[in-house]
């Protein structure tokens, strides 16, 4: 099994002040990682993502490679022939007369690489794939994909709670 974070929630983990949607989303994904590494399974930043973040993080290159590297099970996602061959099956079905352009947002540029993370989720082992981008959600669902938003992540659970003394006997 593979889980996939795209850029929105992978961005709320490396800076937990970025702006989300949904509230504490550094929190849910911070937890969701945990739990991922107690089940044993394998997360993966596909290249297109890590270009996303190299982009729009404020921190270097370096630094955000080696905070990646900290996550357990992390590996990187590739683009090969195989990814190739899933992108233009998932091209040729959005150009049916069925999926109308005006359905996604944002430029050409943008949908292209939305349909790259998803191609590559597409060809990994089982994949789930976290994520915020409507346009990725869309896509996703086209193919069967699961995706997961951050709104439907579980908060980590709060401290133990407080004891307190309590007197039966009155």
């Amino acid at each position: 099994m593979t889980a996939i974070l795209d850029t929105n929630m992978l961005i709320c983990f490396l800076q937990p002040d970025a702006p989300s949607r949904t509230e504490r989303t550094a929190e849910r994904v911070t937890y969701l990682l945990r739990r991922l590494d107690e089940i044993r399974v394998d997360i993966v930043v596909l290249a297109p993502v890590l270009a996303e973040l190299f982009l729009y993080s404020n921190s270097d290159a370096g630094v955000i490679e080696s905070e990646l590297l900290k996550i357990p099970r992390v590996t990187f996602g590739i683009f090969d022939e195989v990814v190739a061959a899933a992108l233009a099956r998932i091209e040729r079905k959005l150009k049916s007369p069925r999926v109308s352009r005006s359905e996604f947002v944002g430029s050409r540029s943008r949908l292209k690489f939305d349909k790259l993370i998803v191609a590559i989720a597409y060809c990994s082992d089982l994949p789930t794939l976290y994520s915020d981008d409507e346009n990725v959600m869309k896509i996703a669902k086209r193919i069967e994909i699961p995706v997961i938003q951050s709104s439907q992540l579980p908060l980590p659970p709060e401290g133990q709670q407080q004891n307190f003394e309590f007197d039966a006997s009155t």
